[in-house]
């Protein structure tokens, strides 16, 4: 099995997002003219507007032949996704280290004080008192 850098991945991601954006232009023309609404009024909260969709498919497309035609941008690209990654890597085992300490501090404590409460002369001790 052959093995893609970050360039790859990221063009392969690029040409695999533009006809899903054209599909959902399409989609949303569509459903625009069907309602009889006009480009850029409101629509669903959720839903990017027409004219925002268009332009992130010409972004896109340009983004594509940059990489196409570029291969000094392939490196930095690629330089730069590897070090966002690697930054990446180092905050989450940091977190995981600190994650582990906390909770092994935490079960300590609640192991140490269970251990002094099942301790029958302390339960009527603390009681008693």
């Amino acid at each position: 099995m052959a093995t893609t850098t970050s360039e790859e991945r990221l063009y392969l991601l690029i040409t695999e997002m533009i006809p899903l954006i054209e599909a959902k232009i399409t989609q949303l023309e569509q459903r625009q003219g069907a309602a009889g609404t006009r480009r850029g009024v409101p629509n669903n909260a959720g839903e990017m507007d027409l004219d925002n969709l268009e332009t992130l498919a010409v972004r896109l497309q340009r983004i594509k032949s940059w990489l196409e035609n570029d291969p000094t941008l392939k490196t930095v690209l690629n330089q730069h996704l590897t070090t966002v990654n690697e930054q990446n890597q180092q905050r989450e085992a940091s977190r995981a280290w600190s994650i582990a300490i906390v909770t092994t501090i935490i079960g300590v404590v609640l192991g140490w004080l269970s251990s002094l409460l099942a301790a029958p002369a302390t339960l009527w001790h603390l009681l008693g008192h």
